[in-house]
């Protein structure tokens, strides 16, 4: 989900989403301000801010963990290492697939994807079956599964399965915190 900038033309508006909690529970979802905001509205949108910012709602940036794994998927296969790392958190540690270094910074984690993505036939296919997910609050989700990276060595499309762990919070707008990705090993027998 996309959260639009405000916009300086006062006939335009904010839209954001946002859970509504009493007593600890969701209890709805509020958009405001209302579909159209004229100078006359102005008033009822700061006080909607002020009430908004003194309750400290959650905004959320996605809808689940999984469209932020989906998101990744569909970013590591176009190739565009930016959009991918746009999805990585400031902090962020990235424990990547095909490097033995933890990559901790925002230009590391472009690096690193910039890197991969020079691969011809670069691909991920998840294996949806094998995904797993923990919820430690309504925002904050660690996914963990299997999935395989494909791309061409030596003119040839080789697959490397690979496991992964993500810990995402949906209320950023840089959603995952942490990612480790290792090949799948072979058996000791």
């Amino acid at each position: 989900m996309q959260v639009v900038n405000p916009v300086k033309k006062p006939e335009l508006h904010l839209f954001r989403l946002f859970y509504w909690r009493t007593g600890g529970k969701k209890q709805k979802m509020v958009t405001f301000p209302p579909s159209k905001t004229s100078l006359t509205k102005m008033d009822d949108y700061v006080s909607t801010l002020s009430f908004v910012k003194h309750n400290a709602p959650t905004m959320i940036y996605f809808k689940t963990a999984e469209e932020v794994l989906f998101q990744w998927v569909t970013r590591v296969c176009s190739g565009n290492a930016d959009d991918i790392a746009a999805l990585y958190h400031e902090s962020a540690v990235l424990i990547p697939t095909f490097s033995p270094h933890t990559v901790i910074t925002p230009e590391g984690v472009r690096d690193y994807f910039g890197q991969l993505a020079t691969r011809d036939g670069l691909g991920v296919r998840l294996h949806n079956k094998a995904l797993r997910k923990q919820s430690v609050s309504d925002t904050l989700h660690t996914l963990s599964g299997i999935c395989s990276f494909e791309f061409e060595v030596d003119q040839v499309l080789l697959s490397f399965p690979s496991r992964f762990t993500f810990v995402i919070d949906i209320s950023l707008p840089k959603p995952i915190l942490h990612h480790h990705s290792s090949q799948v090993p072979r058996n000791l027998s």
